[in-house]
């Protein structure tokens, strides 16, 4: 399989219009719990907004002939202990099309999110999980908080970007 990873923003126009429905729709079905009041016209108009720009926030693409997955990549201020209190950058939405999991794809989008970040001038990414932490653990990233918010739990990560 010849993966080939990108930024959303680099897509050609009619790419991005044929994969956005599809990463709407995966997204919207995979996080609807965490976020049931976010319908999918509000995820539309919100990745429009936010993340088909060629700087962060970032949608990074999968795809082969057809869309296989997405991560995407945040600056944003999160204050907790083991995290400056400046702003971090922050892994999100990974998520990889069902029948294409367990081929590479998610390690590769992750790859390609710390590479595209690695000259930056920051020093380490985060993201959290409320299911996948034995996937992040195995990829080299190290847990650093158990948190529970609003009845839910969840493991907060960190990679070193240096």
């Amino acid at each position: 399989m010849e993966i080939k990873i990108s930024p959303f923003s680099q897509l050609n126009a009619l790419k991005q219009k044929d994969y956005l429905p599809k990463i709407i729709d995966w997204h919207h079905q995979q996080w609807q719990n965490l976020h049931e009041n976010f319908q999918p016209q509000q995820r539309l108009t919100k990745y429009i907004n936010e993340y088909c720009g060629d700087d962060l926030p970032m949608m990074i693409v999968a795809s082969e002939k057809d869309l296989l997955g997405t991560v995407a990549i945040q600056a944003i201020d999160i204050n907790a202990e083991d995290i400056n209190k400046k702003k971090n950058l922050w892994v999100s939405m990974l998520y990889v099309d069902k029948k294409q999991r367990n081929k590479g794809v998610g390690r590769a989008l992750l790859q390609y999110a710390i590479q595209k970040m690695k000259n930056k001038e920051y020093q380490y990414m985060f993201l959290y999980t409320h299911e996948q932490s034995q996937f992040y653990k195995n990829a080299g990233w190290k847990k650093i908080h158990s948190p529970t918010h609003e009845n839910s739990n969840f493991d907060v990560f960190r990679y070193s970007l240096k």
